[in-house]
């Protein structure tokens, strides 16, 4: 048979290559979702850095304006103060007043004096002169240490509950002696409409607290925040905590998360807070990942099953390798077991397959018809071997193409006679011919053998003067000698194949079992004399003996006939 050409793939390369191939495709699958994953995790990192950055650049910019407010607040209250602590209540009042009308309406709510025991005696509010401020925060801080000092106290609501101010109190001294307070009163609704002014989204928060995490103020829903301060573990409040920075975290007010950035007033104890949605700040890249996401989802089924059906392809492509192998080997067993020389040439007379009678029969040796041109030095050794070389069938009998099948005998030099068909195969999708030799001598000498017989006695039957008679089992007439034909005045043509009741005279039939009608009542190879009817009619008395010839397949009996 051909070899596989240097290119061709083994079964077991194929094999191989089916269970790497998704192995190959996980792989790579794999990769490119961590490659994604990590390209969008460094965008997302890049993302927030930036932000980190930005929200804490704006909380340090806003706690500026909101620190230079306070002082510009704090400067009027100390006019407020001193000109009240001279004695000029009027001109404190219309500094007050005028105070009041530079910041925003609402923005200051009122200003107010407390004496010694902590009672107003001065305010810009109706109905409060008399009110006991004592227990306020702020009065008994500056009452236990009357230092010059401003004093921020915590959002506080009016004693009417219905207002929440942010007070602002510096002492009144005489001669370095406290003998009262004077404070402005703030609105943290101003302080969060003052926040609010920064330009962010919704969702964005931006928030006043103080050091110690109370809420002073807040862009949105300050209502809810006022009176509350934010957990004390979080790490802007923490002791020793930077002044200024950034970080995650999910915001106490709404618990929407947010990248926050802080900054810590200088000269007042507050802290400005900018949060960015991070949802929000994110959004862009979340819906990037949800996107190559979901292309993943839909691409690693399809690459799944398509490296799928290619490997199932390739398992089957070896399956089918398998199969023709075992074929293969099948069909060369069965070559090499059977008795007749199988050879198959191709369009080129390439020797495509031989199998090993042939090489017997033949004689060929092992490297015949591996020479150029194709099949040359086999077809020259086999022709030499013949007694007509030119008249060899593997060249007569047509190309290995031709449509032709055939049928004839070839002679050898030293007697042998081989049997040769012919005809055109397909073979790797080629045109090919297959020739197959069987060994005929025996029979060949058998039938010439048989012919010699056969001529011998069909001469001794036609030289004996008596009659010979061959029947079937149904006692028709198979052979009718030339004796016969004289002694019953018959042709041979007139007898053959009709029933031999036609000899007997008429209405005589012998009786007798396991012999043709015409033979019942003799036994086999005993003579006996009997009366027969030639053509003409008359009666002639014969000597018939009856031999029984058993063959293989059928019985035929033999009468042999003599004119007594």
């Amino acid at each position: 048979m051909k070899s596989n050409p240097p290119w061709s793939v083994s079964g077991a390369q194929l094999r191989r290559l089916a269970w790497v191939l998704p192995a190959l495709a996980a792989l790579v699958m794999l990769g490119q979702i961590w490659r994604g994953h990590t390209a969008h995790a460094e965008l997302e990192s890049s993302t927030l850095e930036r932000t980190r950055t930005q929200v804490a650049q704006l909380a340090a910019t806003k706690g500026d304006e909101v620190q230079a407010s306070l002082r510009y607040a704090d400067g009027q209250l100390i006019q407020f103060r001193d000109e009240y602590g001279e004695g000029r209540s009027d001109i404190a009042g219309r500094i007050a007043a005028a105070a009041m009308a530079k910041f925003p309406p609402g923005a200051i709510l009122h200003f107010v004096v407390a004496d010694t025991r902590g009672r107003i005696v001065f305010s810009t509010m109706p109905g409060m002169i008399g009110i006991d401020v004592s227990d306020r925060a702020y009065f008994k801080a500056l009452a236990l240490r009357p230092d010059d000092q401003l004093f921020i106290d915590k959002p506080v609501r009016s004693y009417s509950g219905a207002v929440w101010s942010l007070p602002l109190a510096r002492p009144v001294l005489e001669n370095g002696k406290f003998v009262g307070v004077a404070m402005m009163a703030l609105s943290p609704h101003y302080l969060s409409t003052e926040l609010a002014q920064l330009e962010i989204r919704p969702e964005d928060a931006i928030s006043m607290t103080f050091t110690d995490g109370t809420y002073v103020a807040r862009n949105e829903g300050v209502d809810k925040v006022l009176g509350t301060r934010l957990p004390a573990d979080r790490p802007f409040l923490r002791p020793g905590a930077p002044p200024r920075g950034a970080m995650r975290i999910v915001a106490f007010a709404d618990q929407r998360a947010r990248i926050y950035g802080w900054s810590r007033l200088d000269a007042f104890p507050l802290m400005i807070f900018v949060g960015y949605d991070e949802a929000t700040v994110l959004g862009a890249e979340r819906k990037s990942e949800r996107q190559a996401v979901a292309q993943m989802a839909f691409a690693v089924p399809l690459v799944a099953l398509l490296v799928g059906g290619l490997s199932w392809l390739l398992l089957s492509n070896v399956r089918q390798q398998d199969q023709l192998a075992s074929d293969r080997r099948i069909l060369a067993a069965t070559l090499d077991s059977t008795d007749d020389g199988i050879l198959v040439l191709g369009a080129d007379r390439s020797v495509l397959a031989m199998n090993a009678r042939f090489r017997q029969m033949w004689g060929v040796a092992g490297d015949a018809g591996a020479g150029p041109p194709p099949g040359a030095s086999l077809i020259g050794q086999l022709s030499a071997q013949l007694v007509e070389p030119d008249g060899f069938e593997v060249e007569r009998q047509g190309a290995p193409g031709a449509a032709e099948p055939g049928l004839a005998d070839v002679a050898f030099r030293d007697g042998r006679i081989f049997e040769c068909y012919t005809q055109p195969v397909a073979v790797g999708g080629q045109s090919a011919r297959l020739w197959s030799f069987r060994d005929v001598t025996a029979r060949h000498r058998a039938e010439s053998e048989l012919q010699r017989r056969e001529a011998y006695l069909s001469k001794v039957l036609e030289t004996s003067h008596d009659g010979i008679v061959v029947l079937d089992e149904g006692g028709l007439v198979e052979s009718f000698n030339a004796g016969a034909q004289a002694i019953f005045g018959y042709r041979a043509a007139d007898v053959v194949g009709r029933s031999v009741s036609m000899l007997l005279p008429a209405g005589q039939t012998p009786e007798g079992s396991g012999a043709p009608p015409a033979a019942r009542g003799f036994e086999p190879g005993v003579e006996r004399e009997f009366e027969l009817r030639r053509k003409d009619g008359r009666e002639l008395w014969v000597s018939l003996r009856i031999s029984e010839l058993v063959l293989p397949d059928k019985r035929r009996f033999i009468g042999f006939v003599h004119d007594i």
